[in-house]
């Protein structure tokens, strides 16, 4: 089974700070939000609309299974204070594996070494490389566009790897964005968790990667390791 990479999922997030059951196939997940962060729920009438929003992008490929946002900018972003959201994260699976039952080290080695095939090569750690890297993509990159950095991390249990993209807000501003996602496989199951961040200068991924291990640590904790 080749896993489908997903680059490029536009959004917004977001209310109660506690985690989320979901289910992918017989699997009861955990998922809860980073620290600070709210779930969006589909009891208020913008976050249902964003929820259909990103799963009708993802229809087909991937499925959404929660969403949550840093808790003060969804509250001004529902009052109409903030126009989009800057700080989010996704939690998706890979529809296509959702009834097969994988062994989490094998498959975090595939996805990474598929990650890297993709010819965007990164040396994992080499922070020096990493921002380099981001730097160039940032340059090159156009609106609408995403493109991948490459991976940032990987032992055992996850890999981490990032893209950026550029877009047009809502509001009519342009706006880079840096994505973490990572890979890891919980009861069997292909998961995907997105940390979406303004990207601001190349020091970003720095900070993103350590947060977000930190974001997967919850994650794996919750759900036995």
């Amino acid at each position: 089974m080749r896993f489908r990479i997903a680059l490029s999922i536009v959004v917004g997030a977001l209310s109660t700070a506690a985690a989320k059951d979901a289910r992918i196939d017989a699997a009861s997940l955990n998922l809860p939000p980073p620290t600070g962060y709210c779930e969006l729920t589909e009891q208020q009438p913008s976050d249902a609309r964003m929820i259909k929003l990103v799963s009708d992008l993802l229809a087909g490929r991937n499925e959404l299974l929660a969403m949550s946002a840093d808790c003060r900018q969804l509250q001004n972003w529902r009052t109409g204070r903030q126009p989009v959201l800057d700080d989010y994260v996704q939690y998706q699976t890979l529809v296509a594996t959702k009834g097969s039952n994988f062994a989490r080290a094998e498959a975090v080695k595939k996805i990474c070494a598929q990650v890297r095939a993709e010819g965007e090569k990164m040396v994992a750690g080499a922070a020096q490389e990493v921002n380099r890297r981001l730097e160039n993509v940032v340059k090159e990159i156009k609106i609408n566009e995403s493109r991948l950095v490459g991976v940032l991390a990987e032992d055992a249990d996850v890999c981490y790897f990032a893209t950026a993209q550029k877009m047009k807000t809502e509001a009519g501003a342009d706006k880079t964005q840096l994505i973490i996602n990572a890979v890891t496989v919980i009861k069997g199951k292909i998961l995907y968790y997105y940390l979406f961040s303004p990207y601001s200068d190349a020091g970003t991924v720095n900070i993103a990667l350590e947060r977000h291990k930190t974001n997967v640590a919850a994650v794996l904790k919750a759900n036995g390791g």
